[in-house]
């Protein structure tokens, strides 16, 4: 009898995680000579050609093969940064790709402004600002998975950024000076606390 509970109990959380998590994009790649995504609020696609990088997403995806280029060639950048912690890096990569191409990314990014009287060639307005919605256990254990990486000049980037949301910031905002377009992720964030 308690294995029927706890099975029944397995299929029930399993129906909330199905019912609670549609497959839905809030953005799409670029188009054409537009450098931005564009804001698109409908259901993931299979890539065509297949994507570069973030493969695992190549069944199902809220980006395009470009995108996914563009990404591996500035992911460089990261590479240089934090090469002294392969774990900051992967889980930096699947942030980022879920970020992109997750077939679920409209549960956790949600677009928040499109340039004004601007559109691509395909009538796709273009994503101006954005918010990337997190727990903070996981907003927690992606900053203690970077923080011993030594940065800037050998200091330990716990050293200078004290915690999650300031961690979470700098990959957003970038530094003082850069607008929200030019920063790493070009987006605000939001720490979601879990219910109990």
């Amino acid at each position: 009898m308690r294995r029927f509970y706890v099975l029944l109990l397995c299929l029930s959380l399993c129906a909330v995680v199905a019912v609670a998590l549609d497959q839905k994009c809030s953005m799409l790649g670029r188009d054409g000579a537009f450098l931005f995504p564009t804001k698109y609020d409908g259901p993931p696609m299979k890539p065509d050609p297949p994507l570069v990088d973030c493969t695992e997403y190549n069944d199902n995806a809220c980006c395009t093969s470009e995108q996914t280029q563009v990404f591996k060639d500035n992911f460089v950048r990261a590479i240089t940064t934090f090469f002294r912690c392969p774990a900051c890096l992967n889980n930096m990569k699947k942030m980022w790709c879920a970020y992109t191409c997750s077939p679920y990314q409209a549960n956790f990014v949600r677009v928040t402004g499109v340039k004004p009287n601007t559109t691509t060639p395909h009538g796709y307005e273009i994503v101006a600002t954005k918010v990337f919605t997190t727990t903070p256990d996981w907003a927690d254990g992606f900053y203690a998975s970077c923080g011993d990486n030594p940065f800037a000049g050998g200091a330990k980037v716990s050293t200078f950024i004290q915690d999650a949301p300031s961690f979470l910031s700098l990959l957003s905002t970038g530094m003082s000076g850069l607008t929200v377009t030019e920063a790493p992720m070009g987006l605000s964030q939001d720490l979601v606390p879990v219910a109990p």
